[in-house]
């Protein structure tokens, strides 16, 4: 075991904070920064060898490999850790704007749906499981919402104007309101009471 992975490691033995998968997050974490410091040509490299280049070079590093800005600052805020945990708070800048780290994106305005093509829906064999695909394409519902809805005694008109809804990839209002009774909600199971 290198020298870096060793002290990373006894660090993180002797200081348990947080919970077991932060812990075992942290020790990951360190022990891949070993790991690169040591690919970079960093030989020998003790913890307490640690300097701001070290840093800059670790952060430059991942961001020519298109690292999301999400999982660079995970890792920045392990390295804090660590150089406070070492005493030596000034080696990491307290920003990562000085290191031109980019703000996280919580939403992306990528769609995730995925798209069912006919052959595709017919080589489902159960009718309320293409009923429930075909309830998320005309409803834009999510699969557990689907799932929850059981067709009435009329399902079979409900499928047809549901085909020819999601067919057209355009709900109207009336031809989906129409829709609406012959759907109803699944009945619950009564309470039991000892």
């Amino acid at each position: 075991m290198r020298d870096l992975n060793h002290d990373f490691k006894a660090l993180c033995r002797h200081n348990r904070d947080g919970s077991y998968a932060t812990q075992a997050d942290r020790e990951h974490i360190l022990d891949l920064i070993a790991n690169q410091l040591h690919e970079m040509g960093y030989r020998g490299l003790r913890a307490e060898g640690l300097k701001p280049r070290h840093i800059e070079k670790l952060v430059a590093g991942w961001l020519a490999e298109v690292c999301s800005p999400g999982t660079i600052k995970n890792r920045m805020a392990v390295l804090r850790w660590t150089v406070q945990k070492l005493g030596k708070d000034n080696i990491v800048a307290r920003t990562n704007a000085a290191y031109g780290i980019p703000d996280r994106v919580y939403v992306t305005n990528i769609s995730k749906a995925k798209e069912l093509g006919m052959e595709q829906l017919a080589s489902i064999r159960t009718p309320c499981a293409q009923m429930s695909l075909r309830l998320q394409a005309a409803f834009g519902l999510r699969r557990e919402a689907s799932i929850k809805i059981v067709p009435a005694s009329h399902a079979k008109p409900c499928l047809a104007a549901i085909t020819a809804t999601s067919n057209r990839q355009v709900a109207e209002p009336e031809r989906t309101s129409s829709l609406l009774p012959a759907l109803r909600p699944r009945p619950r199971c009564p309470e039991v009471r000892w």
